[in-house]
């Protein structure tokens, strides 16, 4: 699916992964897809509790 969308990609200065390392397996997969694939990638840490949902109840 990722190579389908290569080339729209490619036209971004920088691709920024961001990914909360939760399986670290998957994490080593996305890195070395996305450092293959692309030049210009950049990895970040996502801290999911930082963008939380929250909900409130009907008034």
């Amino acid at each position: 699916m990722l190579k389908e969308h290569m080339d729209y990609l490619k036209e971004y200065d920088k691709v920024i992964v961001y990914y909360d390392n939760g399986q670290r397996k998957l994490g080593s997969i996305l890195n070395a897809i996305f450092s293959i694939q692309l030049s210009n990638v950049e990895f970040r840490k996502a801290e999911p509790q930082k963008y939380a949902i929250k909900c409130w109840k009907d008034r």
